[in-house]
């Protein structure tokens, strides 16, 4: 047996089911299979798990667990709601809000009675569910952690589900209802969508997205697409009816401990208020935003993660892509770290001061799956506010080729040293002590370019002053030591393929660019000491040209299974 034990520091649960609307003030209760995976998909996305447990991994206990369905102890609980109104258009529309509420130390468990998960896979699934800070709604704390026993009467299961094999008693079934949930077809019995006619009225295949393999990218299926596609109900997906005790009118907890946190249900359990923990939620932070600027946050790492990712040669339009994101989501006053103009509309010249977007290929597989976001200064709180408001990256109609979309996570916040400084600190989160920083930041003592430095300056008619001297004078500009070898590389190699500079991308769509080493160089510079990062250099470099990274010894590096590319798009 595997298991997950929720407890709720809020003292409530918000989620509606699928097919209901939010005004309805429904509850999916117990949450579903298919919220609990796709949550757990979720979590490994959205805080860097990557870096400790693959992707291959993360498939496979996915599959595990939706081989089989869960059988849940469901704890005391009482449906109720709220009712505000909303500003809409001239008018104010009522809305209700409806939740469970549960005593304090209420205590959900989800169980798989034949699920045995190997060590790794328990590892994954514990890192998974204690990185969960809540489940359904975002008001739906949660504290969650892996057992292999249940620790309370299990009281809710499938239908025809005998509980007494687990409980030791079977409830009658005159006490109990029946409560359709949204569970992932087996692994086994799943079939593949037919390609879609593109016919008038049939499903369309939203833009960028390719249809399902398996149960695991079923679940990775945005809920955009589905409605896009016109779909009910997702791949994949089947309704399952279980059977558990109706919820009470009322209920009656013990009085919670002392120094219990606002929102928690008072003596006697009779009373609980939502908008307490919504206020302190957003008061915490509101403060916590406000401490991260204040703590020297100049640094944020970005995980990009869909079926077809972006290739290493796009690093220049992925950044553009970024770019123009972080515009919209800062607004019209957008600061000049973002847009790189000061109050009055001129283009800034004081160096280098505004934000690097350095796309990374931190698996070098030749596809883009991180963006390091760095300044030299302190984010201010309106673009940590954006940084963290990026969801979601589509291409705009100047991208070359179909188009794409990405789903962000923003791994971590970070502070980091300056850029050239030898030895000093090492980069720390503000999130997690354990949480790895981008390797573009290093420090190293031996840097190899990971895409063409475009050198900013013309070359003299005497044919000096050519990429490599100038390579040498941004050094000296920026302050970096004067590197003890430097050497010119003519390609660079990618899990075997050869990419030339002239692979990239290296002029920017959106501006009329005329750039003197607009052919590109690449680069291999080696310190006298380790230096810190990130490097970037040349023209377009705040757009991930002219970027460097730590050399490693790829040999004996475990490559991923390679990604099945749409036609046409090497």
């Amino acid at each position: 047996m595997i298991g997950i034990e929720f407890r709720f520091p809020a003292g409530a649960y918000h989620a509606t089911p699928w097919g209901r609307h939010v005004n309805e003030a429904e509850v999916e209760w117990p949450p579903s299979p298919w919220r609990l995976l796709r949550a757990l998909i979720a979590a490994w996305h959205r805080y860097g798990l990557a870096d400790r447990h693959s992707e291959a991994l993360l498939r496979e206990t996915v599959h595990q667990l939706a081989s089989s369905l869960p059988v849940y102890a469901l704890p005391p609980a009482v449906h109720a709601h709220t009712r505000h109104y909303m500003p809409t258009g001239d008018k104010p529309t009522l809305v209700f809000d409806g939740f469970l509420r549960f005593g304090r130390d209420a205590v959900l468990g989800v169980y798989w009675p034949q699920v045995e998960l190997p060590d790794a896979a328990r590892w994954l699934l514990q890192d998974a569910v204690a990185s969960m800070s809540y489940l359904g709604r975002a008001e739906s704390w949660v504290a969650a952690e892996v057992v292999t026993q249940a620790c309370c009467e299990i009281n809710c299961g499938p239908l025809g589900t005998d509980l007494a094999l687990f409980s030791g008693a079977s409830p009658p079934e005159t006490e109990m209802e029946y409560v359709p949930l949204l569970a992932p077809e087996p692994p086994a019995h799943f079939q593949p969508p037919p390609p879609p006619a593109g016919k008038r009225g049939g499903r369309k295949q939203g833009a960028g997205h390719g249809a399902p393999r398996d149960i695991y990218e079923a679940l990775l299926v945005d809920t955009n697409q589905l409605q896009e596609e016109k779909r009910n109900l997702p791949l994949g997906a089947r309704w399952v009816h279980y059977v558990r005790k109706p919820l009470p009118e009322s209920a009656q907890w013990p009085e919670p401990a002392s120094g219990s946190s606002p929102g928690a249900p008072a003596a006697g359990g009779s009373s609980y208020a939502p908008a307490l923990a919504v206020d302190a939620w957003r008061e915490a932070e509101a403060a916590r935003i406000r401490h991260t600027a204040l703590r020297g946050i100049n640094a944020a790492r970005l995980a990009l993660t869909s079926r077809v990712m972006p290739r290493l040669v796009d690093a220049l339009d992925v950044a553009e892509v970024v770019h123009l994101a972080l515009l919209k989501h800062c607004g019209e006053n957008a600061p000049l770290l973002v847009s790189g103009r000061e109050a009055d509309g001129s283009v800034s010249v004081r160096g280098h001061e505004h934000l690097f977007i350095l796309p990374e290929d931190a698996d070098m597989d030749g596809r883009l799956d991180h963006v390091l976001l760095y300044a030299r200064v302190s984010f201010p709180e309106t673009v940590i506010r954006a940084i963290q408001s990026l969801q979601e990256l589509g291409t705009p109609d100047w991208w070359p080729g179909p188009a794409r979309r990405w789903r962000v996570y923003l791994e971590g916040f970070f502070h980091v040293p300056n850029a050239g400084a030898a030895g000093g600190d090492r980069p720390w989160s503000t999130w997690s002590a354990g949480l790895a920083a981008s390797n573009l930041l290093g420090p190293a003592r031996r840097w190899v370019s990971a895409t063409p430095y475009l050198h900013p300056w013309h070359r003299k008619r005497n044919g000096r002053f050519d990429a490599m001297e100038q390579m040498l004078k941004e050094l000296q500009l920026r302050g970096f030591p004067a590197p003890s070898r430097i050497k010119e590389l003519p390609v660079r190699e990618v899990r075997g393929a050869r990419l030339f500079p002239q692979r990239f991308r290296r002029v920017r769509y959106a501006k009329r660019q005329h750039i003197p080493g607009v052919r590109g160089t690449f680069f291999e510079i080696e310190f006298p000491e380790p230096v810190q990062g990130p490097l970037a250099f040349g023209a377009n470099c705040h757009f991930g040209m002219g970027l460097y990274i730590p050399e490693l010894d790829v040999s004996n590096l475990a490559w991923p299974a390679s990604r099945e590319q749409e036609a046409g798009d090497a």
